[in-house]
């Protein structure tokens, strides 16, 4: 394998970069809809003015993305061998080096991935947690096999776990037990189910009519977000839920409606690198 053409199959991010966030408004966008709202959460439960929390939180974030990233090797390199009609994030000749170098590139990612946990643990100096995030991160892994393993509605079901943990996986070993399910109900309505309710447009899953209700995408996430940051603040003021769900919520809706605003002013260039990304059925009323 050429270890410099093809590094990207072992440094965390590189990817994820490469096949999925190519041009320069999705990447800003991915800062907005992933990052930000993480280290908001990450530090809710743990104080990022303490150098060691920083430092847990880039190490857990960088383990959960990179066992993200080896669902969507699977899926880009074995799962379209068995596809009709597969999307091609690679070329024939990437796929062809790949495959032939399948066994050790498992084993360098498997060897980083333990090198990552070994530092979570070193740093954070707490058998629990490290417990916790090992427990998420082979979840993780095993529910994307049998995801890749399969193609009908049960992929569409197995899509709120699966990002609900790449969301918020690096976030709940700092969970507190008493807040746990408070915490999971909460950010699975911000951002996992919306996930699977945008999938249903997708022609695969045989859900259209549940698709076409939605209309356009941009158009149904502001409209989404604010119903959540309605139901959030009802759950603050009926159940005394932390308010932090209500600020992410929030925050959610301003970030999609500015989007919607750029997607729809004439001549913007966000409106046309999106629409060079985004599938025609995300656009479709």
């Amino acid at each position: 394998m050429n270890k410099i053409k093809y590094k990207f199959t072992i440094i965390p991010f590189l990817y994820f970069l490469k096949t999925r966030l190519k041009r320069k408004v999705q990447r800003i966008s991915w800062i907005f809809v992933y990052f930000i709202p993480g280290f908001i959460l990450f530090n809710h439960f743990a104080n990022l003015t303490e150098p060691e929390n920083i430092f847990l939180l880039l190490i857990g974030i960088t383990l959960i993305n990179y066992i993200y990233e080896n669902g969507y090797i699977q899926n880009d390199v074995k799962t379209i061998l068995k596809e009709k009609n597969p999307t091609l994030r690679l070329s024939f000749r990437e796929i062809q080096i790949i495959n032939s170098q399948w066994n050790l590139i498992i084993v360098f990612r498997l060897f980083i991935a333990l090198i990552l946990i070994l530092l979570f643990f070193l740093v954070s100096k707490n058998f629990e947690r490290a417990l916790y995030l090992i427990c998420i991160s082979v979840l993780l892994q095993l529910l994307y096999i049998v995801y890749n393993s399969t193609r009908n509605i049960f992929n569409l079901i197995l899509l709120l776990p699966i990002n609900y943990i790449r969301f918020y996986g690096f976030i709940i070993p700092f969970v507190p037990a008493d807040k746990l399910l408070e915490f999971t109900f909460s950010t699975a309505l911000i951002y996992p189910l919306l996930k699977v309710l945008e999938f249903t447009k997708l022609p695969r899953y045989n859900m259209l009519k549940m698709g076409n209700l939605l209309g356009r995408i941009d158009n149904f996430r502001v409209f989404y977000y604010l119903f959540i940051s309605i139901v959030s603040m009802a759950n603050y003021f009926l159940f005394n839920i932390s308010f932090i769900y209500v600020y992410i919520s929030i925050y959610y809706l301003i970030f999609r409606t500015v989007a919607l605003l750029l997607i729809n002013k004439n001549n913007s260039s966000i409106k046309e690198e999106l629409f060079k990304t985004r599938k025609d059925v995300y656009r479709s009323k």
